[in-house]
């Protein structure tokens, strides 16, 4: 087994994935913080997401996500978030290592979408945020 594979609680013979996990430290959590990307940052707009991005050279990457009442009860938002969660989590290794806070908002019909969708959208979206000389060239429109 390798150092980056660790066995599963309950069955020690299957192992799991360690380095693909969302770091705690990377959570933007400080509703204050949040407001002001949403005040002063740039909104790309989606049909299942929004994604807001504050640019800032000083800073380290950061990222929050977002469900309003609007997409539905509790089981319906938590589904939405999952679904950004996994979507970043994909795209996370081709993004710069820090200068920016993100915030992604699920719009309707963000939890009945499939990951793949989520995914191939907010790779969209990140395309249209980071288009410019010195960004990464990994995530294509």
């Amino acid at each position: 087994m390798s150092p980056t594979q660790l066995p599963e609680p309950g069955n020690p013979g299957v192992p799991r994935r360690t380095g693909f996990a969302l770091p705690g430290g990377e959570r933007l959590s400080a509703s204050r913080r949040i407001r002001e990307v949403f005040d002063h940052g740039q909104a790309f707009h989606g049909s299942r997401l929004v994604l807001f991005i504050l640019f800032q050279s000083a800073t380290e990457r950061r990222f929050a996500v977002v469900a309003g009442r609007k997409i539905g009860g509790a089981v319906q938002r938590n589904r939405a978030k999952r679904r950004l969660r996994e979507a970043y989590r994909h795209l996370r290794p081709d993004l710069p290592e820090g200068g920016f806070h993100l915030v992604l908002v699920a719009r309707r019909g963000c939890d009945a979408a499939s990951a793949a969708e989520v995914i191939a959208e907010l790779n969209k979206l990140m395309a249209r945020a980071f288009r410019g000389p010195g960004l990464p060239t990994a995530i294509t429109a």
